[in-house]
């Protein structure tokens, strides 16, 4: 339960950023907004992935 706490708390202290950064590179230039939306998506899909499944940031699998 900690991590999974952990993780959310995480993700809501870095959305308000993410969205904000998003917005503004939408405005500028709408294709660099949509590259950073998904840049950012696919990170924290990754980064969530590698930490839950296996337990470590780098992707190494825990020894029991």
């Amino acid at each position: 339960f900690n991590v999974a706490q952990r993780i959310h708390l995480n993700y809501a202290e870095n959305i308000n950023l993410a969205s904000i950064a998003v917005v503004a590179a939408g405005i500028v230039k709408p294709n660099y907004g949509v590259a950073v939306g998904l840049t950012y998506m696919l990170g924290r899909y990754a980064k969530i992935y590698l930490e839950h499944y296996t337990g470590s940031s780098t992707g190494e699998k825990r020894e029991p």
